[in-house]
């Protein structure tokens, strides 16, 4: 008797988020068709929450730009500085990493899909969500640098812009 059940290819393997997570290190292009491929939105979204906290908490050590800056003028200087303590506060974390990240992901997906499809793409929002998500993993290599660096002071400002277009890049 012959068994009527599908057999996986011999090449099928489930997606791995920590597979993946490495392979866009170590073999970006080939990670990313497997991760448009297998369009995991929901492990994408955890991703981007988790590196959106790290990020966050990175800046902790950081200073509060401003201060004594008078060319905003007196109420739109203090209204910068109440936001700027608001999102450097533990509230103030939570807020970016839990609603604005993974807000300004979705938009920028969104974004993204609009001007492929302009260009003649065919991928699906969640493929498009979840290779942008995943294209952020570096940033979680970024997180321990900028600590050190915002620990060193203001004078290795310019240090720290080089490395975050250094990982956006």
């Amino acid at each position: 008797p012959v068994s009527t059940e599908a057999v996986p290819s011999a090449s099928y393997r489930p997606f791995n988020p920590i597979d993946a997570a490495i392979g866009v290190l170590t073999r970006p292009a080939g990670a990313m068709r497997e991760i448009a491929a297998a369009r995991p939105w929901r492990t994408a979204l955890i991703l981007d929450v988790v590196i959106g906290l790290l990020s966050a908490l990175s800046n902790v050590t950081g200073s509060t730009p401003g201060g004594d800056d008078d060319s905003l003028g007196p109420i739109a200087g203090a209204v910068f500085e109440s936001l700027m303590a608001l999102a450097q506060s533990p509230a103030g974390w939570v807020f970016q990493g839990l609603v604005l990240g993974p807000a300004f992901l979705a938009i920028g997906a969104g974004v993204l899909l609009l001007f492929g499809r302009l260009l003649g793409g065919r991928g699906s929002y969640p493929a498009v969500l979840a290779t942008q998500a995943f294209a952020s993993v570096p940033f979680i290599l970024l997180a321990p640098l900028t600590s050190l660096l915002n620990l060193a002071g203001r004078g290795v400002v310019a240090l720290g812009g080089a490395l975050d277009l250094g990982f956006i890049i």
